[in-house]
């Protein structure tokens, strides 16, 4: 998926992260952009409202709801690949984390 081909504007790989979450149908959270992407790529809305596109914004902080929808109202393509290996990559480090950090709930003196 070429962003700059869909949305008019030419954007990194943790920018087009953050855009294809906010396209979907149910939006995404400000939380879940940074944990795919490491930073709350707050920049690229602004950037892509002033392209004319429809951002928006729903309650503050890593809980606010974020929805994107094209200027010309064309759909997300359901079959887009929009998001990169990183996401999946981030999702599985997240996961190690937390199970590293839980291991005595695993099994009291687990290490």
């Amino acid at each position: 998926m070429k962003f700059k081909d869909f949305w008019g504007l030419n954007v990194g790989e943790n920018a087009a992260i953050a855009v294809s979450l906010a396209a979907r149908k149910n939006g995404t959270t400000m939380g879940e952009i940074s944990s795919h992407t490491g930073q709350s790529q707050y920049n690229v809305f602004k950037r892509f409202k002033e392209f004319g596109h429809d951002v928006v914004y729903e309650g503050n902080g890593s809980g606010m709801r974020i929805w994107l929808r094209h200027k010309n109202g064309i759909p997300f393509p359901a079959d887009a690949e929009p998001v990169s290996d990183n996401l999946i990559k981030s999702d599985e480090l997240a996961l190690q984390r937390t199970l590293r950090n839980s291991l005595d709930l695993v099994e009291p003196g687990l290490r």
